[in-house]
């Protein structure tokens, strides 16, 4: 009987252990998986973004999605954060026709289906200006309906000549998220950008080439909208951002790259002068950086406009243009989206070789 009592308590003291260890191990194995679960399901939302679907998971039907083959590490919380963010700072143009009257709570409203716009517009400044690749007719007659569903009209247009795209203001708007503008300058092959076309898709695009375009000749003018970036997948009337959310630059109805440095010259332009007036250098230049030479960088001067800025500051053909105000002529930075920082009448400082020498040159836009 003393032999029978022993076991017994020994019996269950170990089971009540075996027990809790059990439990222990549980709780803690649920943790573990709401974890994962919940780090993949976010991996999930984001890769879908990511490849080109809508935030809701549904296949885009704007393009075929392109297989994008890159080893390359993405802040998938950086790319959830984004997505809303930037999309506050879209706007959906609608034909008239294309609303619905409902009436809700005794007040009757045209309301409209937002994901089948007519087009899309991004707000440049909160008092209601945005910048558009649709030319649109009978725009005056047309509705915007912005982030917050407020409904106006637009009231302005212009259309710049050199990129193509369009500004349009909306009536009596004050209130708008506008965009933050980037800059165009030292990104490398490789660099990670968001794309968005305003109607909810979303995908990845690498820039692959910052330096080259099959399409561009070999001599190119200064005053020109160099077609330079190439991306691994993009929309027509879509916007590039970078990591930071800030716009990099707007893809046109051709499927080009229009760079942000143009739109913020072009933007300046328009209020200050009501018009498109941007500086001019006035030279045909050849890019030594991208021929096979070695020991040399900058723009070999192919010819100088006559009366032009370049032509009075004592430029002349067959001179290599190494630098602009400091900024080094190499291939990493473009001439023609530097002069896209200065307003007429404004002045900077030109090096150039000829014969083998330096010589500084001032120049007067």
């Amino acid at each position: 009987m003393k032999f029978k009592a022993i076991h017994k308590k020994k019996f269950s003291s170990d089971f009540w252990w075996w027990l809790l260890a059990i439990l222990v191990n549980l709780v803690l194995s649920l943790i573990w998986f709401k974890y994962f679960f919940t780090l993949g399901k976010a991996d999930l939302l984001a890769s879908a973004a990511l490849s080109g679907q809508n935030i809701g998971g549904l296949p885009m039907t704007t393009s075929k999605l392109t297989d994008l083959k890159h080893i390359v590490a993405i802040d998938y919380n950086e790319a959830a954060s984004l997505w809303p963010l930037l999309s506050g700072s879209s706007v959906k143009i609608f034909k008239p026709q294309d609303g619905v009257s409902v009436t809700i709570g005794g007040k009757t409203e045209k309301l409209f289906n937002l994901d089948k716009p007519l087009a899309t517009a991004w707000v440049v400044t909160s008092d209601g200006w945005l910048v558009s690749s649709y030319d649109l007719a009978d725009w005056s007659d047309l509705i915007a309906v912005s982030n917050d569903h407020k409904t106006r009209s637009l009231d302005k247009k212009s259309v710049d000549p050199l990129t193509g795209l369009i500004f349009y203001h909306l009536k009596g708007a004050n209130d708008l998220t506008p965009l933050k503008l980037g800059e165009n300058g030292w990104n490398r092959p490789g660099q990670l950008f968001y794309n968005l076309d305003g109607r909810g898709g979303f995908q990845a695009a690498w820039l692959e080439n910052n330096n080259y375009n099959k399409k561009e000749a070999l001599i190119i003018n200064s005053d020109s909208l160099r077609q330079r970036w190439q991306f691994s997948a993009t929309w027509p009337h879509s916007a590039l951002f970078t990591g930071k959310g800030e716009l990099f630059g707007i893809v046109n109805k051709e499927d080009e790259f229009v760079p942000v440095n143009y739109i913020k010259s072009g933007f300046t332009s328009l209020l200050s002068d009501n018009t498109f007036k941007r500086v001019s250098l006035g030279v045909d230049y050849i890019d030594l950086n991208q021929l096979s030479l070695s020991n040399h960088y900058g723009l070999l001067i192919d010819r100088v406009i006559e009366d032009s800025p370049a032509d009075k500051a004592g430029v002349k053909a067959g001179d290599i243009l190494l630098s602009i105000d400091e900024i080094n002529l190499d291939g990493e930075v473009s001439l023609n989206e530097i002069l896209q920082h200065y307003r007429p009448r404004s002045r900077v400082s030109l090096v150039i070789q000829r014969a083998g020498q330096n010589h500084q040159l001032n120049c007067q836009f």
